[in-house]
């Protein structure tokens, strides 16, 4: 067996400190941007995003996907044939939405005040929404 050899990163106690404290202050900002492009002032009761984001949430399970020929990461909204009755599922023209984010995080960014119906168009969009 081969021998690795690349060598350890060494980090004092100091060190992970300070990169800790340099996260923190990233993430902080990461926030600020989010609350600043996405707040709620009205923990978006009646919000119209909010509104419809909540009724177009389609999850589709991975095996049905790979049945009808797609891939896993396709994305699905759905239409209501008003002559048929029926529902179809068709896929999505975006990539991300806020199903892409995990529920604790979604949670997290809720209690920060973040809109996520807001948030949702703006990941479907693929939006920059921060420049350095």
């Amino acid at each position: 067996m081969g021998e690795n050899t690349r060598e350890k990163q060494r980090y004092t106690a100091l060190d992970l400190i300070t990169f800790i404290e340099e996260m923190e202050e990233s993430i902080g900002k990461a926030y600020e941007v989010l609350e600043e492009k996405f707040s709620c002032t009205t923990d978006c009761t009646g919000c119209q995003f909010c509104e419809t984001f909540a009724d177009d949430t389609v999850h589709v399970p991975d095996w049905a996907k790979l049945e009808a020929g797609y891939s896993a990461d396709t994305k699905f909204f759905f239409a209501v044939m008003s002559e048929t009755k029926q529902i179809v599922l068709e896929p999505a023209e975006h990539t991300h939405d806020l199903g892409d984010v995990s529920e604790n995080m979604q949670q997290r960014l809720a209690d920060f005040g973040i809109c996520l119906g807001e948030l949702n168009e703006s990941l479907m969009k693929d939006e920059v929404i921060y420049e350095e």
